[in-house]
């Protein structure tokens, strides 16, 4: 029953709502998760099973207390420990920011984390991915979850990506598979 309503709403909702209204939401059905069989390491909070969540809806997905899905507990761990092996500012920029990490991201001392986004009302910058209002070479970081299968064409988009990435960077891509090349080795890829 829960599942097929959540299916539902996701199917049927737009994003943007259900980015404003679903905190509060979750809040309350936190409560009847309460355990200490799994915790999510973005809110440190254990529950007695993660919340069913997704289109095809998948069990133990969803933290109540932060929304955060699997793929952003991941994300978190990989750049939280990331974080500890830079000793210098790094900048970064998360298209599509996911509301579970943004004030997580923003609180680590040497990261400007700047968010854009379409349409999200989460993110600091509007901005379409195909032509994005950034500088060549001007971020270390660029995260990128979930997005471009949602976008009009990859090719460019990944290209602007890697233009506004420093030569020593960083890309987070988790879009059905998880790519993390060199600057040549994209290169390489896309010329081909």
């Amino acid at each position: 029953m829960i599942k097929s309503f959540v299916s539902f709403l996701l199917k049927n909702l737009p994003r943007t709502f259900l980015q404003r209204v679903s905190r509060p939401f979750f809040y309350i059905i936190s409560f009847f998760y309460r355990g200490d069989k799994v915790t999510c390491p973005v809110c440190d909070s254990s529950f007695s099973s993660f919340f069913p969540y997704g289109r095809q809806v998948r069990e133990n997905a969803l933290c109540t207390k932060c929304l955060s899905l699997e793929r952003h507990r991941l994300l978190y761990i990989f750049l939280r420990d990331i974080k500890k092996t830079i000793n210098k500012n790094v900048k970064v920029l998360h298209i599509a920011p996911e509301i579970c990490l943004i004030k997580k991201f923003e609180q680590i001392k040497n990261f400007e984390y700047i968010t854009a986004d379409l349409d999200s009302p989460l993110a600091d910058i509007k901005m379409d991915i195909h032509n994005m209002p950034f500088n060549d070479n001007d971020f270390d970081i660029v995260i990128c979850n979930h997005v471009l299968e949602h976008v009009e064409d990859d090719i460019i988009a990944l290209k602007e990506i890697r233009r506004i990435l420093k030569k020593k960077w960083l890309w987070n891509c988790n879009d059905s598979f998880l790519l993390s090349y060199s600057r040549n080795n994209i290169g390489r890829f896309y010329n081909n």
